[in-house]
């Protein structure tokens, strides 16, 4: 997360490239789940980052950005919402963790 670090220490990626290292992941260990942790920027950048980790077939978010269900529901990815830190694996096969805040 960029606010963590001292101010000009890490450049923040554009969403694109962000969104293109998904697709790499996702093809190169499609055997492996691959997760999206709660540690990245805020704002449309997030937004942005969340719907390029559905659409690229990631297992698992953790709080998803607004919208980020909408688009798992608009191209038919299951959701399913998990209480448990990104980091634990629990089982499940697809995970997609939405905000407590939102119903599943």
């Amino acid at each position: 997360m960029p606010f963590y670090a001292k101010p000009g220490t890490f450049a923040t990626p554009d969403t694109a490239d962000v969104g293109r290292i998904f697709l790499e992941a996702r093809q190169r260990i499609a055997d492996r789940q691959v997760l999206l942790g709660c540690a990245r920027p805020p704002g449309m950048h997030r937004r942005v980052t969340d719907a390029y980790a559905v659409m690229a077939g990631l297992d698992g978010i953790a709080f998803p950005a607004d919208g980020a269900l909408g688009v798992a529901h608009a191209i038919g990815r299951p959701v399913f919402q998990e209480h448990a830190c990104c980091s634990m694996k629990t089982g499940r096969s697809i995970k997609l963790h939405p905000r407590a805040a939102l119903s599943a």
